[in-house]
């Protein structure tokens, strides 16, 4: 084995699963393309070798770091102009990173700190942008025409110590290396002058900017913030009344649902962010734990006939609130609350989230109160799989329907239910069951076909019958009308398994499970087994150990 200093490149795709799950064949095509007539030639003009490929990445050395910066500048300029004719959300970009590190030889591997550095500092690239470290900096020595943002020292996953890092900027603005000397001398200066300026002129105005808490760091978070991302905590009950905590919950629970519906985003699962429920929240340390860059909290009160729900919206990165508002409503219009802060939480981000997306396409829009609270009650009876609670169940969904006959989520319930009654043995007439199952099924298609459940129920009834070949695209879908739902996306991915397109399966598991880390244990179990199908054994092992913990 050798040591020596090396510069090493790390690239990735941006968003891969997204790209792969909308269009794999085109996207698999571009990415060849790209590695053999643009990638591959190009690091070998500079002098450098590929060390590892990632499937939707690499990692390669290069004699110097000129080399490599060059390299790197000269591809995310190329890909750029090649992708300009694919649409905006069907576009390959990378991510690239270069540091000068220690690294070790062991024939044609290459391991060491090194490596290990710049594999983690390619997260923190803008999507088409290139990142270097302190210790590259410092070795380009101006030879470069390129110039250089600071970013600052960040910490990054699994290093102690902290890495500096520098944004490279290919239109030469920002600090270049020859500027780096004199750019220092006046920073004392500039800061002396500013901080005046700010006491005279109006210190306050930064007194309001700073971070109100430490902000959450992405190094430390196991899913790049590719896409905008985001976690509905649990309302607080503050009414004093444990029978309203269903209430509060249900707020919630809407909430997710409807953002889960928008695509390109990424909306943590309610078994997940509920995880926090009755513990000090720490904004910090729950985007850290659950990748995201938002957080939203808020509470319930009531007035005698009166409702209040406060909400805030917090952006975890920057360490501040985006906005605090207070609803105070009749109970009468208690739903249209939870609308108007799903419209909020759009409108206020919508550059950042959706662009124009239907917010309002939720999954089922309950008319009163009643029938809105007995869903509530019906869905603690939904996942405690067995006879009896499966009984009590359908008869909360007829209620349901007696109040509002056009519940889409009541009939999609239904379906589920009697689905379960033929499965499970647990009707006395099993194929009534089915055929009630059905009926339900399609019901809510005819109620209203922009609804996911409907086809999620039906594609479920054909898995358990065993016509796999109708359930795929039942489930597909359903994905299509709730692109950010996790359920929807494992359910696809397990009748994919089963119709042995494996590669397709592990890319919709893994973004599920993306957005939903507390799922339960078969969709870790059903991911292990795709992983399996498609030959990948050493990542299979420790996804089957989260299944035991998931049970």
């Amino acid at each position: 084995m050798e040591r020596r200093l090396s510069a090493i490149l790390a690239a990735d795709i941006v968003g891969s699963s997204r790209l792969m799950e909308a269009d794999e064949t085109g996207t698999l095509a571009r990415q060849k393309q790209h590695h053999s007539e643009l990638i591959d030639p190009r690091i070998e003009a500079h002098h450098g070798r590929i060390i590892k490929l990632t499937g939707d990445g690499l990692i390669a050395e290069f004699p110097s770091v000129v080399e490599a910066v060059q390299c790197a500048v000269s591809v995310q300029r190329e890909i750029e102009a090649r992708e300009a004719v694919v649409p905006e959300e069907q576009r390959i970009r990378y991510r690239i990173a270069v540091n000068l590190g220690d690294v070790i030889i062991d024939g044609d591997e290459v391991y060491g700190n090194g490596v290990i550095v710049a594999a983690r500092l390619e997260a923190l690239a803008e999507p088409g942008g290139v990142v270097v470290s302190g210790t590259a900096y410092d070795h380009l020595q101006g030879s470069v025409k390129v110039g250089y943002e600071d970013l600052g020292t960040q910490q990054v996953k699994n290093i102690a110590k902290p890495v500096r890092v520098y944004r490279v900027i290919p239109d030469g603005t920002g600090t270049s290396v020859q500027q780096r000397t004199k750019h220092r001398r006046w920073q004392a200066v500039a800061a002396t002058i500013a901080v005046a300026a700010m006491l005279i002129a109006g210190g306050g105005w930064w007194w309001m900017q700073r971070p109100e808490f430490t902000p959450a760091d992405p190094a430390k978070m196991e899913y790049a913030l590719d896409e905008p991302s985001i976690a509905v905590l649990a309302f607080d009950n503050l009414t004093g009344d444990a029978e309203q905590e269903h209430v509060s919950d249900g707020l919630s629970e809407d909430i997710i649902s409807t953002l889960a519906r928008l695509p390109g985003v990424v909306v943590i699962a309610r078994n997940s962010s509920f995880a926090y429920k009755g513990q000090p929240v720490d904004i910090r340390q729950i985007a850290e734990e659950m990748s995201v860059r938002y957080v939203l909290e808020g509470s319930l009160q009531s007035f005698g006939d009166k409702v209040r729900v406060t909400a805030q919206l917090i952006d975890a990165l920057s360490g501040r609130h985006v906005w605090a508002r207070k609803y105070d409503r009749p109970r009468a219009e208690f739903f249209e609350v939870r609308d108007e802060i799903t419209y909020d939480i759009i409108a206020e981000l919508n550059s950042e989230l959706v662009e124009g997306n239907t917010w309002y396409n939720r999954i089922d829009t309950f008319r009163s109160i009643e029938a809105w609270l007995l869903a509530r009650k019906a869905w603690q009876h939904i996942y405690r799989f067995n006879r009896t609670d499966n009984q009590i169940a359908i008869d909360i969904c007829h209620k349901i329907l007696e109040i509002e006959p056009g519940s889409v989520l009541a009939h999609g319930w239904l379906t589920y239910r009697h689905g379960w009654g033929y499965r499970a043995n647990w009707s006395d007439d099993p194929d009534e069951s089915l055929r009630l199952a059905e009926s339900h099924a399609e019901k809510a298609i005819s109620l209203d076909p922009s609804a996911p459940i409907g086809y999620s129920a039906l594609g479920w009834l054909r898995y358990i019958e065993g016509r796999l070949e109708e359930a795929v695209p039942l489930a597909e879908q359903a994905l299509e009308r709730a692109p950010g739902d996790s359920e929807e996306m494992a359910q696809l991915a397990l009748y994919l398994q089963k119709n042995m397109q494996a590669d397709r399966s592990v890319n919709l598991f893994e973004r599920s499970i993306r957005m939903n880390r507390k799922a339960q244990g078969w969709v870790w179990g059903s991911y292990g087994d795709s992983l399996r199908i498609a030959g990948k054994y050493q990542e299979s092992v420790p996804i089957y150990m989260d299944a035991l913990k998931h049970g």
